[in-house]
């Protein structure tokens, strides 16, 4: 049975013994301290809240993920800024936040050689991130979508929001503006006015779809990077393969990325996850075992989730909702809602519930409060 919850934090997480999987290896939050400030408010109480220690200039922070779309999140809302995540990526301004993956990729040959490098060692970023890349409807177009491998769906839109900028912008920088995004994916509902999408991204995305990420066409994955250079390459693609020698996420981390895919796909039984995989059911129960989980326990989390956020963040209507989250009926969905959150999903709705350890007068004020 799920335990009642009374605030979005008290979801839990699968243990893995492998806590270290959603480490971040580039600076994702460069100019987050001075965004802050501009926007009236103080990091600090941000920061200490999601366990994030910043540097002395206060200009760089170093998180795992779970921790980066905490603090995305809670300054978006304490700030009241709801595109905050855009904002830092504008701030950004391109592929300098990706670490030595970004490295890599600023010395490839062509776009396209730079993004099927990030889609096959996109571990060197993270392993809680993954990148694939697919035909898109549209002729000569391909998706590159973007997962986030850990939990708190819910709360993910400012990171994605954040990484999706990023990579249209890195685009760009890459190949001296000769290559954009042609259309860019959001799974979420807008969370600011369309106008502002439009002036970061030079177009308006679409929301509510089954991925996050962005279409480019052949011309864009052939344009050539400037001032590639590929003895360069050469040398820096031998230092991330000798550093990062564990590339697969836990097999809870990929299981959820399966679920929730399957979600928006309509396929997300054990058998099709397995499938997915490339594993045999019992191999991926027996597995799932040795981690401390299980397949139900957490495809009840990811829709746990994904029922806050449904509700919460949207109004779509609730057998719609029942529907997309793959309950036989209505009704199951309630029971669900209120076995998970300890009220129905139309009191879910009407609730405020805030996150807890921070207000915006403390943020605002500058006071340091630690969850």
């Amino acid at each position: 049975m799920l335990a009642p919850v009374t605030s979005i934090r008290d979801i839990d997480r699968p243990t893995d013994g492998d806590a270290a999987f959603d480490t971040v290896n580039a600076d994702l939050l460069r100019g987050f301290t001075s965004l802050c400030r501009d926007l009236g408010g103080a990091p600090e109480p941000l920061l200490a809240a999601a366990g994030i220690a910043w540097s002395p200039d206060g200009e760089t922070a170093h998180g795992t993920y779970r921790q980066t779309i905490a603090v995305l999140s809670d300054a978006a809302e304490m700030l009241r800024c709801p595109d905050f995540g855009m904002q830092l990526a504008a701030r950004q301004a391109g592929t300098g936040m990706h670490g030595p993956l970004g490295a890599v990729m600023r010395h490839s040959g062509t776009l396209g050689a730079a993004l099927d490098f990030a889609t096959s060692h996109m571990h060197v970023h993270s392993r809680a991130a993954r990148i694939t890349r697919r035909s898109a409807p549209g002729r000569r177009q391909h998706l590159f979508s973007h997962e986030l491998l850990v939990d708190h769906y819910e709360r993910q839109d400012q990171a994605i929001e954040l990484v999706i900028l990023a990579g249209h912008l890195g685009a760009a920088e890459l190949t001296g503006g000769r290559a954009r995004a042609r259309q860019v994916l959001f799974r979420h509902q807008p969370v600011a006015p369309l106008a502002v999408y439009r002036a970061h991204f030079g177009l308006e995305p679409l929301f509510d779809q089954p991925h996050d990420g962005i279409i480019l066409s052949d011309a864009d994955l052939a344009s050539p990077v400037i001032d590639a250079d590929p003895d360069e390459q050469a040398r820096l693609i031998a230092s991330v393969e000798q550093r990062f020698t564990r590339q697969a996420p836990p097999l809870h981390a990929a299981v959820r990325g399966a679920i929730l895919r399957g979600l928006h796909s309509g396929t997300c039984s054990n058998a099709e996850v397995a499938d997915d995989l490339g594993l045999h059911t019992r191999t991926l129960h027996r597995r799932l075992l040795q981690e401390g989980t299980s397949f139900q326990q957490i495809k009840d989390e990811v829709r746990r989730e994904a029922l806050l956020y449904y509700v919460r963040s949207t109004r779509h209507r609730f057998t719609w909702i029942a529907d997309k989250l793959h309950f036989a009926e209505q009704s199951v969905m309630t029971r669900f809602c209120v076995r998970a959150f300890g009220m129905s999903p139309r009191r879910l709705r009407e609730a405020a519930i805030a996150p807890a350890g921070l207000s915006s007068e403390n943020v605002k004020q500058g006071h340091r409060e630690v969850r």
